[in-house]
């Protein structure tokens, strides 16, 4: 429904940064809820380009084309990307736990958890924080830090208990 919405909007306004913004957002949703196939996650790349060209000091534009450079599997881009969403909206909390994966899945776990932390600080109450605390149990485990690990894993499961990911960093951790 909301997606068909945002449509609309954009039928009326094509170059509206909050339309595409909010369509952008409502698609990576959707894929990340969804498991979509990649040229979902293209057309949403394409998508957050054009939010960034209709408004470019809007952050969440840079951080919306950053997650999808994430999906794509294209780290450096992902990682420009969310650093230049951070410059623009300093407090935009979901870039930061954004940044922190990519710099989990770029093996650097000490400044993941730079990021995740700025994320929880920014927003401890965001109903997607499972995310962020699935980030920081991986960063840990990456570490070697065990009960750190499975603390942030069962806080994540806590918000979420049937996120997959957070139940194989915990059973990771316990091993």
């Amino acid at each position: 429904m909301a997606q068909k919405l945002f449509a609309e909007a954009l039928a009326l306004d094509p170059n509206s940064a909050e339309a595409l913004i909010q369509s952008t957002s409502a698609l990576a949703w959707s894929i990340w809820a969804g498991r979509q196939p990649q040229d979902d996650i293209l057309r949403m790349r394409k998508l957050a380009q054009q939010a960034m060209l209709s408004d470019p000091d809007d952050g969440r534009g840079f951080m919306l084309a950053g997650i999808a450079e994430m999906w794509l599997r294209h780290p450096l881009e992902a990682k420009t990307l969310l650093q230049q969403a951070i410059a623009l909206n300093p407090s935009l909390s979901l870039a930061h736990a954004q940044l922190g994966g990519c710099f989990n899945l770029a093996g650097e776990p000490d400044q993941a958890i730079v990021h995740l932390r700025a994320a929880m600080r920014l927003s401890s109450n965001d109903p997607n924080i499972f995310y962020t605390l699935g980030e920081m149990a991986l960063a840990y485990t990456m570490l070697g830090r065990w009960h750190e690990a499975i603390e942030h894993a069962k806080l994540s499961l806590a918000r979420r208990p049937a996120y997959w990911y957070a139940h194989v960093i915990k059973i990771n951790a316990l091993a």
